[in-house]
């Protein structure tokens, strides 16, 4: 076994088997009794609300464990056996590289979307049904499918074609592929929230009144203006509560889950939209997409050098250059998950940013730790999660870490507005 065969087998296995057994600790810790509910928690989280959270993080923990396990053994079996032959599969069907390029990825895709099908139906009807949140009827579900599929195929399949031109065809392809990316996703900002989104939820302007009002009074204090609030019919899917932004410039909007409007106060709802000002304030969207960007164009770089190298066709005995970038892929995600890491590293500071932007515009801490309270309870947070975990893929700090910080911040507003007074 060469060196680099000794450095791919280790790359990939060692970072898979260190995720399931990160995950199986989580799981362990973050149900083993006895569960003490944070005193700050404690008037949201009843004794019953508290065991079924447990019991909630008991079904999902199970749950992402086997479908982990899955996807491991999906992957072996690519390794060993599935990559060569569906790239034999697809060179029988067509004398076109591009198109046998098509195939080989289509198939690929095939399979891996059945094998996870199953999960999919069982956490969406079974497990999330069971505990309150499921609202999808089966008739939505196929139909969501259906698009997503379609969607994928009339976006996807003209993007691959263009990417395996480009690989045929150019020298220094990675550098063609990463300007393509970054054009797509840019593309992406502008028309999702206006052509994509709406093919699955209906949104409708949020009605004049008392919240409208207050969310664009506070839209104009923070600079971070808008023109469009919707609401979305989450409620036709799930029982979670969320808000978000989406797009950029005149296609940037506010979407607001009718659970979230539900469920949460004026006050509360004014708090998620500030923090969600606050991210836009620091340009943690822009950080971002810089930082990804930078870590994509390296991602790329490396399956061009180890493509044009040649030494994936001679450690697995593939012919095409399409295979031999698939099981590239397969290396280089995984060394990379070290950058998943650090970027939820990075997210949990941005988070922290945006919180205490959230409470000095409002001039006090009180409704975002009334909504993080809420939003805990609602969506029956993992009330103990392990703390490594947390610290690899946690993307927000916990409901407790943000809610202590936020304690701090609304008493050093307090101590700020007396100096004033005085």
């Amino acid at each position: 076994m060469s060196g680099f065969t000794f450095l791919y087998f280790i790359g990939i296995y060692a970072i898979m088997t260190f995720e399931i057994v990160l995950l199986i600790m989580n799981y362990r810790f973050s149900t083993k009794p006895p569960i003490a509910v944070p005193g700050v928690l404690r008037d949201v989280y009843t004794p019953e609300l508290v065991e079924k959270s447990i019991l909630y993080t008991k079904a999902r923990g199970e749950l992402q464990i086997f479908s982990t396990l899955v996807e491991f053994a999906f992957v072996t079996a690519g390794i060993f056996w599935l990559f060569p032959l569906i790239e034999r599969i697809a060179v029988s069907l067509t004398g076109s590289f591009v198109w046998q390029g098509v195939l080989f990825f289509a198939i690929l895709a095939l399979i891996g979307y059945l094998s996870m099908l199953p999960f999919h139906v069982y956490s969406t009807f079974v497990l999330e049904r069971r505990f309150g949140f499921n609202k999808t009827a089966p008739a939505t579900f196929i139909a969501d499918s259906l698009k997503e599929i379609l969607l994928i195929a009339a976006i996807g399949v003209p993007l691959l074609a263009l990417s395996l031109m480009a690989i045929e065809k150019l020298a220094y392809w990675w550098i063609y592929l990463l300007l393509g990316i970054i054009l797509f996703q840019l593309l992406s900002g502008l028309l999702y929230p206006v052509l994509i989104l709406p093919l699955f939820s209906k949104l409708k302007p949020l009605e004049d009144g008392q919240l409208k009002q207050a969310i664009f009074d506070l839209s104009k204090r923070s600079g971070f203006e808008v023109k469009s609030i919707f609401v979305m019919d989450a409620s036709k899917r799930t029982g979670h509560t969320n808000a978000f932004f989406t797009g950029f410039g005149k296609a940037r909007r506010i979407v607001l889950y009718d659970t979230l409007i539900e469920k949460h106060s004026l006050s509360e709802i004014e708090a998620i939209f500030a923090h969600e000002a606050g991210h836009y304030k620091y340009r943690h969207t822009l950080k971002g997409t810089v930082i990804s960007s930078a870590t994509t164009g390296l991602s790329i770089f490396l399956l061009w050098f180890m493509v044009r190298s040649g030494i994936i066709e001679t450690i697995f005995a593939v012919e095409r250059e399409f295979t031999a970038l698939l099981y590239s892929g397969v290396f280089v995600m995984s060394l990379f998950s070290v950058f998943g890491w650090l970027g939820s590293y990075i997210s949990r500071r941005w988070e922290f940013a945006a919180d205490s932007y959230a409470a000095e515009i409002m001039c006090t801490a009180g409704p975002m730790i009334d909504a993080l309270k809420r939003l805990s309870a609602s969506n029956l947070s993992n009330l103990r999660p392990h703390p490594l975990y947390t610290a690899l893929n946690y993307s927000h700090p916990t409901t407790l870490e943000r809610i202590e910080k936020l304690c701090k911040i609304d008493s050093n507003i307090d101590e700020e507005i007396k100096g004033v007074k005085s």
